[in-house]
């Protein structure tokens, strides 16, 4: 538990239906779908465990080879 009794245990879910709403963003047309799921929870005093899992489905930048080796993608990230 952290000093003052507040503690962090969260849930964070993203979905991105349509990634193409970001093509100005990036500076390039992109479509598809995004998901994460993000977790975070306090492990003693001043430490901290995020997990990120995620995928991306569709992925479409409108150049085949890069369409190519995203395929549909996963992520998993975890850190302290």
């Amino acid at each position: 538990m952290a000093e003052g009794g507040d503690a962090i245990d969260g849930k964070m879910r993203l979905v991105v239906a349509e990634l193409g709403a970001f093509s100005g963003l990036v500076g390039h047309r992109i479509g598809g779908r995004l998901s994460l799921d993000v977790t975070a929870e306090q492990q003693g005093g001043d430490r901290v465990l995020a997990k990120i899992d995620g995928s991306v489905a569709d992925f479409d930048t409108g150049i085949p080879a890069v369409n190519a080796l995203m395929g549909t993608s996963g992520l998993n990230v975890a850190a302290k």
